[in-house]
């Protein structure tokens, strides 16, 4: 049997909820059944596992630890690096590190130097870690554009600084939809030569995406142990 239990307070988020969606979509094709609940079972089945979507360390450990109390093999998705050291646990987790360095490194083989990272949510962990990354490998810090109180406004910052500019990361599909949106607006914008880099699932012809994509890394966690299908 396979449990799918989610930590609450991100259930919301774009990363949680695209990792959910992809359990279901790859468990029925391969016809595992998973279960979700708010809590540990208790009685689970022989060889049964319990998948922890999630990103709080404590939240992640704790649940991990109590999985393992009743005999379920706890498998963590999450969007960070989290120390589970001691614990008997699986994990599959987004490398955003990584992922900012393919991102920058594919600009620069692409001769732009002058970067910018745009559209980054002052209230989302994993976009803060991005921009921590971008400023670590380009040293451009100040290039980093946060979303505000609206679209327009994040996009005259950038616009107003466009001249800067040779490349820009998108920190999610939702910001390189909002520069599109803007740039269709501004001739100066639609006019340069500005290569666009995206850290999402983006399927706009004019996007370079670099997409983050759980689902098949998910499902590698699953087969690691032969689960019984569904009947």
């Amino acid at each position: 049997m396979v449990y799918l239990m989610v930590e609450q307070q991100f259930a919301k988020y774009p990363w949680c909820q695209r990792t959910i969606r992809g359990i279901f979509e790859e468990v029925r094709k391969r016809r595992i059944h998973v279960q979700e609940v708010s809590e540990l079972p208790g009685g689970a089945e022989e060889r049964s596992c319990v998948l922890l979507v999630g990103a709080s360390e404590e939240w992640i450990n704790q649940t991990a630890r109590g999985a393992g109390s009743l005999g379920l093999h706890p498998i963590v998705l999450s969007n960070r690096e989290t120390n589970s050291s001691g614990l008997s646990v699986s994990s599959v987790k987004m490398d955003i590190h990584s992922s900012m360095e393919l991102a920058v490194d594919y600009l620069r083989t692409l001769g732009r130097e002058r970067l910018a990272l745009f559209g980054v949510n002052p209230s989302a962990s994993s976009d803060l870690w991005r921009a921590r990354r971008f400023g670590e490998l380009t040293g451009r810090e100040g290039d980093v554009f946060f979303l505000g109180s609206s679209v327009n406004e994040i996009f005259d910052q950038f616009y107003e600084k466009i001249h800067r500019y040779d490349g820009v990361i998108c920190a999610s599909d939702y910001a390189a939809v909002s520069l599109g949106a803007g740039s269709g607006k501004r001739t100066m914008l639609s006019r340069r030569s500005l290569m666009l880099s995206v850290m999402g699932i983006c399927s706009c012809p004019d996007c370079s995406g670099r997409p983050l994509r759980p689902f098949p890394t998910t499902m590698r966690a699953l087969e690691k142990r032969r689960w019984p299908s569904a009947p």
